[in-house]
């Protein structure tokens, strides 16, 4: 059984999580396939309260350095700056439904290395304005690295007292938005999640990081360690099925009827089967390092996976 067969009769239903505007057109699979910059979209933290707020109003101006923007104009100084913070509080404690409600989001938008900082800048704004135009926000550009990026705070709750989307498919949504706006301005990135890209090395969670530090050993049972980086147990079976998913995406999207659609078949093919690499990579890894019945419920057996590596992926590499 070659690749495309397997996938064509394996690849499976659909994620669950499935963005509003996804790309799914041919040219997008193409530009992913021939390694087209993903679009950076993060959420960083959650918060509320005057201590987070100031600390974090304080990191993203540099200690006041540097001049924040606003739905209503730009804060430079430091008196200007406890204004906005106090008439934010204010808007916390209108909109407030416990005293552990979320007040604000903290999140980044980043362009590949090397593009333009102030086109970065101009998207991040359009994005801005795109997305949260009901409610209140402040931001801030950084130049501290290779990659040219904005810090965006925004509150939780706009003036009709709605949280902000914050589902699976809401921040697919918001990174789709972010893409086109840097398109808008001639940066060349592309809307994909990690899996489709084929992705998967993920820092680990600076709560995972102190807890490792600190010798705990809970660490060691609710996470897998891989070179430094962390791969959860419980969602590691979701990873080897979306990579599964996609890779059969691909298969389905090569179908060459010209000449000139040739090359955009080898494109395909090419990163269906580093898909599959990667699923196999980790359903391998799983197989060695846990029994047989672990490594089926991650959607391969040992002898399947192995066979499977051997026989197809092995071939092409």
């Amino acid at each position: 059984m070659d690749l495309e067969e397997y996938l064509r009769r394996y690849g499976g239903r659909r994620s669950r999580h499935t963005s509003s505007v996804k790309d799914t057109t041919r040219k997008h699979r193409i530009g992913v396939a021939s390694g087209t910059p993903r679009a950076v979209f993060k959420v960083i933290s959650k918060g509320s309260g005057n201590r987070s707020l100031s600390n974090l109003a304080s990191y993203i101006s540099d200690k006041n350095k540097k001049v924040i923007e606003t739905e209503s104009g730009t804060v430079s100084n430091e008196d200007e700056l406890k204004e906005l913070r106090d008439s934010w509080l204010k808007d916390f404690e209108h909109g407030r439904k416990t005293k552990r409600s979320i007040d604000f989001v903290h999140m980044v938008v980043s362009a590949p290395a090397g593009e333009d900082r102030d086109a970065c800048e101009r998207a991040a704004y359009r994005f801005i304005r795109t997305t949260f135009s009901d409610r209140r926000w402040m931001a801030v550009r950084h130049d501290n690295t290779d990659n040219p990026h904005v810090h965006i705070v925004v509150q939780n709750r706009n003036v009709e007292n709605k949280p902000l989307p914050l589902k699976k498919s809401d921040l697919l949504d918001y990174r789709a938005v972010w893409a086109k706006s840097c398109q808008s301005e001639r940066i060349d990135v592309i809307s994909v999640s990690r899996v489709e890209a084929g992705v998967l090395r993920v820092a680990p969670k600076i709560e995972m990081v102190k807890m490792k530090e600190a010798g705990k050993s809970i660490y060691h049972e609710i996470a897998k360690e891989e070179d430094g980086y962390t791969v959860p147990t419980p969602i590691l079976k979701g990873h080897i099925t979306a990579l599964v998913k996609n890779a059969a995406d691909y298969v389905d999207e090569s179908n060459a009827s010209t000449p000139a659609q040739e090359n955009e078949r080898v494109i395909l093919m090419k990163h269906a089967h580093y898909l599959m690499r990667q699923a196999l990579s980790l359903a391998v890894t799983e197989a060695q390092k846990r029994t047989v019945f672990e490594a089926v419920k991650a959607q391969f057996s040992v002898k399947e996976a192995k066979t499977f590596a051997q026989e197809t992926i092995l071939q092409i590499t």
